[in-house]
C-alpha cells in the first residue's frame, strides 16, 4: 500500500478539516479520508481551504506552471473533425450507440 503524502496525514489528523474539504468537492468525508494523496482534480480546492499554495499540495504536477504535466487531449478533442461526427451521430436517431465510428 503507497504511504500517504503530508497533506492527506494532516487531512487524518484534522477531520473538521477534512468534512470541509468533502463539503467543498461535493464528496463524502470517507473518500477525503482514504485519500493516499489529494487527487488532482481537487489540488486547488484543498490548497485554498488549508491557505497554501497548490504546489505543496501536488508537486508532481503544480511545479512547473510553464509547462503542466496534464494528460494529452483525447484524440476526438484535439481532432476537431471527429469530434463534430461523434456529435452528429450521437444526435442522429438511427445512429445506434456504440458504433464505431
Amino acid at each position: 500500500m503507497r504511504e500517504r503524502d503530508e497533506v492527506c496525514h494532516y487531512l487524518n489528523f484534522k477531520p473538521s478539516v477534512a468534512k470541509k474539504v468533502a463539503a467543498e468537492c461535493c464528496i463524502r468525508t470517507s473518500r477525503v479520508l482514504a485519500w493516499h494523496q489529494v487527487p488532482a482534480l481537487y489540488a486547488p480546492t484543498v490548497a485554498a481551504i488549508l491557505g497554501v499554495d497548490v504546489k505543496l499540495v501536488r508537486p508532481d504536477i503544480f511545479s512547473h506552471p510553464d509547462e503542466m504535466l496534464w494528460p494529452p487531449l483525447p484524440h476526438f478533442i484535439s481532432e476537431p473533425e471527429r469530434w463534430a461526427e461523434l456529435q452528429r451521430s450521437a444526435n442522429d436517431p438511427n445512429t445506434e450507440y456504440g458504433e464505431d465510428l
